[in-house]
């Protein structure tokens, strides 16, 4: 049941979260697909772990889970409320935009991503899905790096040297400051 409310959730956020931004030219809308389908299956085999192993829930581990869920949604409308109506779930940038360096985008440069990385994992700690954890979560990373790979050199093409150093300064996925 979490799962599908889970999901509701997911899909109301994409929903809602788009409503009221500036629309901007859309890149590689592919690999939002592949988020969607990545994540579905994801849950779909989790679900089928957790009744095929039956196995006792741990309420430790899904109490873990729970609050990284917390965690990555608190991560989740810090990001979008700092870009505000720069937001998407796609790769979209704007004639308009401006580059975002404040809020958590002062700490990493992609911190919906790793809240999405935080999300799989309390997900699939709370069901205590221990399995699909340790195989799809690699899978998971791999989608989002060839999503930031795409995205930044969209950033580098819109903002240029400005992006460069921004990238050079700042962390990609963890809030761990960059020593030089």
């Amino acid at each position: 049941m979490l799962i599908i409310i889970v999901g509701l959730l997911r899909f109301w956020e994409t929903l809602w979260l788009d409503k009221h931004r500036e629309r901007g030219k859309i890149i590689a809308n592919w690999t939002i697909i592949l988020f969607g389908i990545s994540y579905t299956l994801t849950m779909i085999i989790a679900i089928s772990e957790v009744l095929l192993a039956h196995r006792e829930i741990n309420l430790l581990i899904s109490g873990i889970g729970l609050f990284l869920l917390l965690i990555r949604l608190k991560l989740k409308l810090w990001a979008v409320k700092t870009l505000d109506k720069y937001w998407s779930s796609n790769i979209e940038i704007r004639p308009s935009q401006r580059l975002i360096k404040r809020g958590p985008y002062q700490y990493l440069r992609h911190p919906v991503y790793l809240g999405r990385l935080i999300d799989i994992t309390g997900m699939l700690l709370v069901i205590n899905a221990y399995y699909t954890l340790a195989i799809s979560l690699p899978i998971h990373i791999v989608i989002i790096m060839i999503r930031i790979h795409i995205e930044e050199d969209v950033l580098v093409k819109q903002f240029g040297t400005e992006y460069i150093k921004y990238r050079q300064e700042i962390c990609g996925l963890l809030p761990i400051r960059k020593t030089k």
